[in-house]
């Protein structure tokens, strides 16, 4: 028979022993299913007090919904067969009435609950080609299909959506693991679901989607797994202003299951959640708890534990990153280039040392590079950004609103291939130097700025012998004579290092003789780094 069979056994309780009651199963009851089922699950969909079961169908293109039978209320015929040749006892037993919602997809993963404040249970789903459906259910128990195109690519995985109250309005929400974002849909005070945030997944295709409140602060947080090199546990925390932080990863076996909350953590009594799962090689339970890490008396010092910020899916242009304090507050932020989508996300430090959510503004496209210097004086990090496509570069600064202006070009020509920022020519004047390529020609300029006067191009230096274009470019006091210079990184090439003079030229210093340029051939700009290491 191409069929399966759902057995539910039902829990009864003896009274055998008051204290601690002997739990009991009761003989099964038997429902015939189609062979393509996943994703079983209960509520009570017809708002009939009783738990109803939900299965999604992908042999049929539809969601099976199992009513339960009151007490007393006959089952239907069990349907004969056709085939006169063919027999098939009556097997199911089970007390269910089944109706079915179409949806013509072949189905991911399914949940349910009320997405539109009505009180009535809805139906939402993952699958192909559709990425997300909402079935909401009407007065007379029937169905409207609304889809979501704003969601991602879905995740093939098991438990990639979850519906609850994310932000405490009483109101569920819906989130979703694509392949590689996390979208958290948002339900309205009008019962609609708002327009997804979307955060990008540190790894593809994770799984094991679960919300709840890990470290006690009364919020939910999310909580997923992975199967990637790194730790196979993935958390992000609520804060009070009902954001989620960084993706944070901790080391677990791997996992044949969700992970599944036996105790939710306890503020008053400092007692942590505890979590358990199941083994993927040995199917054993393993039980732990979540809290802070205590360090051992012979650790030198504390694990260091990564929080992931990915502020965008991949795309074809790496991003480029500049640290600064850019609305004043005195905290760092770190800025972020989308080259693709020709914006800027800034993370503005938070007082407990964590950052907001990515915030998204306009700028130029193709932002190969990043720069921050104090280029208005006003005690605060302006942000440089060089557009290859635009062949410009501009600066930006946050203004009395909190937002980054859209950046102002500065003076030069030809395509800027990346840009650095320091007080080249006078410890008290903030410089840019800009590497520029045209018509096969590269050099970089100085750009100065003095007081109230405009920018402008104090300096130029010709490049010469270069195979490509350089693709990184440092402000480095090389010799420590207190003058910076300047660092030139191209691919296949090795270092080239520019010094400054008193008089504010610069001399190569990488052609003298006895450099040795195999140290340092094919250098990545990241690589380089200067401190005190003598002391």
């Amino acid at each position: 028979m191409n069929t399966r069979l759902l057995a539910i056994f039902y829990v009864a309780l003896t009274a055998a022993r008051a204290a601690a009651p002997d739990v009991v199963l009761a003989g099964p009851e038997v429902q015939k299913l189609d062979w393509n089922t996943r994703m079983l699950q209960a509520a009570d969909v017809n708002g009939d007090g009783l738990k109803d079961v939900l299965i999604a169908n992908n042999d049929r293109g539809t969601i099976d919904l199992l009513f339960q039978l009151k007490p007393g209320e006959a089952r239907a015929a069990a349907a004969k067969t056709t085939r006169a040749n063919r027999w098939e006892p009556v097997v199911e037993d089970a007390r269910f009435r089944t109706e079915r919602v179409t949806t013509g997809v072949a189905m991911y993963d399914l949940a349910s609950g009320d997405l539109n404040g009505d009180g009535r249970i809805d139906l939402v789903y993952s699958g192909d080609p559709q990425a997300l459906t909402v079935q909401y259910q009407q007065d007379d128990g029937t169905w409207s299909e609304t889809r979501l195109n704003e969601a991602p690519a879905p995740a093939q995985g098991a438990v990639t959506l979850r519906i609850g109250d994310l932000n405490g309005d009483k109101r569920n929400d819906l989130v979703m693991l694509g392949q590689k974002e996390l979208a958290i849909f948002n339900q309205t005070d009008a019962g609609e679901l708002a327009p997804p945030q979307r955060f990008s997944l540190a790894d593809e295709n994770c799984y094991g989607l679960e919300l709840y409140d890990l470290n006690g602060d009364g919020r939910t947080d999310i909580v997923y797994l992975s199967n990637g090199r790194r730790d196979n546990l993935r958390v992000r925390l609520q804060d009070s202003q009902a954001q989620f932080g960084p993706e944070q990863a901790y080391p677990i076996k791997e996992s044949r299951s969700t992970l599944q909350l036996l105790a939710a953590p306890d503020a008053a009594k400092k007692t942590p959640a505890r979590l358990v799962f199941a083994q993927q090689r040995t199917g054993q339970l393993e039980f732990f708890n979540f809290e802070p890490a205590k360090n051992k008396k012979n650790d030198i010092a504390p694990a260091l534990r990564p929080r992931v910020f990915t502020p965008r899916a991949a795309g074809k242009t790496p991003a480029a990153y500049a640290f600064g304090d850019y609305n004043g507050d005195g905290r760092e932020d770190i800025a972020v280039s989308d080259a693709d989508g020709a914006q800027v996300f800034v993370y503005f430090r938070q007082p407990d040392g964590g950052f907001t959510v990515a915030e998204k503004f306009p700028s130029f496209a193709d932002v190969r590079s990043l720069a921050a210097i104090d280029w208005t004086g006003k005690g605060r990090a302006d942000l440089v950004v060089a557009s290859i496509k635009e062949q410009s570069v501009g600066i930006a600064s946050v203004n009395a609103a909190g937002r980054l202006d859209y950046p102002q070009p500065l003076p030069g020509t030809g395509r800027p291939l990346a840009v650095a920022a320091g007080s080249v020519t006078d410890k008290n004047t903030p410089a840019l130097v800009v590497l520029r390529e045209e018509k096969g020609k590269r050099w970089f300029d100085v750009i100065t700025r003095v007081d109230d006067a405009a920018p402008a191009v104090s300096g130029t230096v010709v490049l010469t012998g270069l195979k490509t274009d350089p693709r990184g470019l440092r402000v480095i006091d090389v010799n420590q004579d207190g003058l910076s210079d300047v660092a030139v990184f191209t691919p296949l090439d090795s270092l080239r290092v520019f010094l400054q003079a008193k008089d504010g030229t610069f001399a190569e210093a990488t052609t003298a003789a006895g450099f040795r340029k195999g140290l340092v051939d094919n250098l990545d700009a990241g690589a380089l780094s200067a401190g005190d290491v003598t002391g």
